[in-house]
């Protein structure tokens, strides 16, 4: 099959031929393409190096509230807001939450 498309109907069906649109492999937008691939790399790598620095961080306040001497139902609700909204809840984290010793 080529990319113009198959054309419908025909005497045999009784209906006028109809064309059919090309297949989805025929469209193809370079431009577009490049740009998701690109999106999908995230560039140079730095947003990679970024993630893994916030999820170090996030590491390291879940193991300070664990071994904070705050309640267990607290703690639990720091380590959710953490694990839910990594960069704010360490944020907040540090501002207002339960710190156990330094590690």
């Amino acid at each position: 099959m080529d990319c113009a498309g198959p054309a419908a109907g025909g005497a045999a069906s009784g209906f006028a031929a109809l064309p059919l649109p090309p297949p989805p492999s025929c469209h193809k937008i370079p431009a577009l393409a490049k740009t998701g691939r690109q999106i999908m790399n995230f560039g140079n790598g730095g947003f990679g190096l970024i993630g893994l620095l916030i999820f170090v961080a996030d590491v390291w306040a879940i193991l300070n509230i664990v071994q904070s001497g705050d309640e267990n139902l607290k703690k639990a609700i720091w380590i959710a807001i953490i694990v839910v909204l990594p960069v704010l809840g360490l944020v907040l984290w540090f501002l207002f939450g339960p710190r156990g010793r330094r590690i």
